[in-house]
């Protein structure tokens, strides 16, 4: 990939801005309610934005159009089955119970009600595992930064790290909840460009996509388009199986992962943090079209126009960098920058949402 004056420009306005951010907002801290909550009145529908961006990754922005290689969009469908059964439990039970309290952090309850060794227990397990899942989104990013630009895998490791907990430590929770809206926004630009270079050079659109998909899948012989339902145990997954999936994920992240319960904890009532969810939820699903219209589109260029796969990728083995070498390759000037840009938005609202629930 080939970078130019105008992509760098991108990448370090974007880092510079994130922890100008930060410093601005660095201002208001005065008290641990603020740092920890933004006392408790931030806009319920920022916060909304805010609970899509910590679940989000760079992984997710690399793997929803990957996966249109694999399955084509029957993935797809059981992620959507599965989110009205998580609205009903998590918007009619979790959040009223969990707002009753004026917690900082959702493993207070279990002290509040186990004693003081459970809320340490649980403590621990969150953030064990989010260690190594920030762990996990980092590299990937990198690798994928380090493959595609050139950069030193070190130094996308350390840039991303500094950056985000730099932020972080300075503004608190107002600061990560604010770029989370610019991340979010602009991960979703990148998409967007992409769907709309791809129906302006090919003179495609959506249903094109699906056809040159579908006919796809079925030439290559591939077992990877979920069944709706199977009783074997080597089935990959199925569209009831990852509906479920969904569905028993979302309750938990809503309901027990402090990176999300805080966010509903900083708004002022119940009702604020259930407008909260429900933004979340329709903007989560909005984001994971968007994806799956990007790995179509990027499937119909390379396949239904006959060109090769930049970088002599193979869909088997390499289908989540197709969709970020495409934009290199591909996009205009800038775009590349751009597309860079967003996987480390993708990354960075990760890693802050660890960091200040770790705190």
């Amino acid at each position: 990939m080939f970078l130019g004056w105008l992509d760098y420009g991108i990448i370090v306005s974007y880092l510079l801005g994130m922890l100008g951010f930060g410093v601005l907002l660095a201002r208001r801290r005065r008290t641990a309610e603020e740092y920890f909550l933004a006392n408790r009145q931030m806009p319920w529908f920022v916060v909304g934005v805010s609970v899509v961006a910590s679940m989000i990754s760079s992984i997710t922005y690399l793997s929803e159009p990957g996966e249109i290689w694999k399955s084509g969009v029957t993935h797809v469908l059981g992620k959507v089955a599965g989110i009205p059964i998580a609205i009903v439990v998590v918007w009619g039970f979790c959040i009223p119970f969990m707002m009753r309290f004026r917690f900082t952090s959702a493993y207070e309850y279990l002290g509040y009600r186990f004693g003081r060794a459970a809320q340490r227990l649980g403590a621990v397990l969150f953030v064990t595992v989010v260690v190594l899942w920030m762990a996990i989104v980092v590299l990937v990013l990198s690798q994928v930064v380090h493959r595609l630009a050139g950069i030193p895998l070190v130094a996308v490791i350390l840039t991303v790290g500094a950056v985000a907990t730099a932020y972080t430590v300075l503004g608190g929770l107002r600061a990560v909840i604010w770029t989370d809206l610019i991340q979010v926004s602009l991960l979703t630009l990148g998409a967007i460009v992409t769907i709309g270079y791809i129906c302006w050079t090919t003179n495609s659109w959506l249903p094109d996509w699906l056809n040159v998909t579908d006919q796809y899948v079925s030439r290559v012989g591939r077992t990877g388009a979920l069944p709706i339902f199977s009783w074997d145990p080597t089935v990959r997954a199925t569209v009831v199986t990852v509906a479920i999936n969904m569905a028993v994920w979302h309750i938990c992240i809503h309901s027990s992962n402090q990176m999300t319960v805080q966010r509903y904890f900083s708004t002022n009532d119940v009702v604020a943090a259930r407008r909260s969810f429900v933004v979340s939820a329709a903007l989560q699903l909005a984001i994971s079209l968007i994806l799956v219209a990007v790995g179509l589109a990027v499937m119909y260029y390379y396949v239904g126009m006959g060109q090769p796969i930049d970088g002599q990728l193979d869909p088997e083995r390499h289908r989540d960098l197709i969709f970020p070498m495409f934009a290199g390759h591909r996009l205009p000037m800038g775009a590349a920058g751009g597309m860079l840009a967003a996987l480390l938005a993708a990354a960075m609202s990760s890693v802050d949402s660890g960091l200040n629930s770790f705190a």
